[in-house]
């Protein structure tokens, strides 16, 4: 017996597989010491610059701390992408905590 999809039934099949796929991807958090930021604009434009980048999905900077916490989904982007775009937008160098 042949099982016969209909439009509906196959495009419902469809977005559970792609929904599958989508919660595939790890969400890890990491600590950043930021080394360079001096005045209170510094940690808008760190946040500006690394949700810039796909894959993040929160970020908070202090500048009180000189430190970033960065949220983002593994597989998507990555640790060093995260510190290559923060030297490369704002300057700042950064190391895990």
């Amino acid at each position: 017996m042949k099982l016969k999809l209909t439009r509906p039934v196959a495009l419902f099949t469809l977005s559970l597989m792609f929904a599958s796929v989508a919660h595939a991807a790890e969400t890890k958090v990491i600590s950043l010491k930021v080394n360079g930021m001096t005045s209170p604009t510094c940690p808008t434009l760190l946040k500006s610059a690394v949700r810039k980048i796909k894959g993040v999905k929160g970020v908070q900077a202090s500048l009180e701390t000189r430190s970033a916490t960065i949220e983002y989904e593994e597989g998507v982007t990555n640790l060093q992408a995260i510190q290559e775009q923060i030297e490369s937008a704002v300057g700042f160098t950064t190391e895990v905590n």
